[in-house]
C-alpha cells in the first residue's frame, strides 16, 4: 500500500506533460479575481532533490525536464513550467524539481487556496515539513479519493483537482472513475484533471471509457504523448484527461511540441 513513492519518478516526461497543463490551467482561473480552490489529491512529498538517491536510481528526469532544457526549438507554451523550474534551481543548474505542490502553491494569489493530500507516511512528513511556513496550504492525511469527496464541495465556486494516482493497485483503475463521479455530483462546475499511464496491457481503455461517461453534459479534453523512449517499454505514453476543461485549453495544447 505504501510502496510508491514518487522521488524515483521525479522531473519525468509524465511530470512534464502533467505539471505544464497543470501550470495551464491554474493560469486560466487566474483571469478572473474571485479565489479558486486547488485540490491535490496525490500530493508526495511537494518537492524533490533530482541529485538524490531515488532520482538518479531511475534518471527519468533526464529524458523528461532536462531532456525539455536543452532544447533550442519548440518551447512555445512551456513559458510558465520552466520559469517555476528555473526559480527552484538558481544558476546551479538542474537540481531541484517542484512537484505539483510547489507548482500550485508558486502560481497561487493570496486570494486562492490549496489543499493537499497524502497517505504515505514518509511523504506526508516531507510534505509538512516542506510547507510548515506557508499559509493557504492545508494537508490532509487521508485516501486520495476519500478525501476527493468528502472535501467537496468548496466554499470558492470556482477551482481545478488533480488526480494522478500510481495505479500500482489495479484496483484504481476501477475506483477512481467511481469516485470521481461521486465528486463530480456534488461539485459539478470544477475543472478535473485525470493523469493515466499508456501501457501495453490496455488497463487505461476502460478507465477512459469510464471517464468519458462521467461529464453527462459537460466536455472531456483527452491529451496524450508517447514515451520518449519508445514503445518498447510498458509505460508507452502518458495522458490527460480533463472534465470541464477551459476553453482555450485544446487550443493550447494543439502548439505545444512535447
Amino acid at each position: 500500500m505504501f510502496s510508491y513513492q514518487h522521488g524515483y519518478h521525479a522531473g519525468s516526461f509524465v511530470d512534464v506533460h502533467k505539471h505544464v497543463i497543470y501550470s495551464m490551467i491554474i493560469e486560466y482561473l487566474k483571469r478572473k479575481e474571485a479565489p479558486f480552490f486547488v485540490l491535490d489529491a496525490y500530493a508526495g512529498r511537494g518537492f524533490y532533490d533530482l541529485t538524490g538517491p531515488q532520482a538518479l536510481q531511475t534518471a527519468e528526469f533526464k529524458f523528461g525536464i532536462g531532456a525539455l532544457l536543452s532544447r533550442k526549438k519548440g518551447m512555445e507554451g512551456f513559458e510558465t513550467y520552466l520559469s517555476l523550474v528555473n526559480a527552484c534551481n538558481g544558476e546551479g543548474g538542474l537540481k531541484y524539481y517542484p512537484g505539483s505542490p510547489e507548482i500550485a502553491r508558486r502560481l497561487l494569489r493570496p486570494q486562492d487556496r490549496l489543499g493537499l493530500i497524502e497517505f504515505h507516511p514518509t511523504e506526508i512528513e516531507a510534505l509538512k515539513a516542506h510547507f510548515k511556513r506557508v499559509s493557504r496550504v492545508e494537508i490532509h492525511e487521508r485516501d486520495a479519493l476519500e478525501g476527493l469527496v468528502a472535501l467537496v464541495p468548496p466554499k470558492e465556486k470556482r477551482g481545478v483537482i488533480l488526480l494522478d494516482p500510481s495505479y500500482e493497485v489495479k484496483m484504481e483503475y476501477v475506483v477512481l472513475p467511481e469516485q470521481l463521479a461521486h465528486a463530480y455530483a456534488k461539485w459539478p462546475t470544477g475543472v478535473y484533471m485525470i493523469w493515466y499511464p499508456l501501457l501495453a496491457a490496455g488497463y487505461q481503455v476502460p478507465l477512459l471509457r469510464a471517464l468519458k461517461a462521467i461529464p453527462q453534459g459537460s466536455s472531456l479534453l483527452v491529451h496524450e504523448i508517447p514515451n520518449p523512449q519508445g514503445s518498447t517499454q510498458n509505460l508507452q505514453g502518458s495522458g490527460i484527461a480533463i472534465i470541464n476543461p477551459p476553453w482555450v485549453l485544446e487550443k493550447m495544447l494543439q502548439g505545444l511540441q512535447f
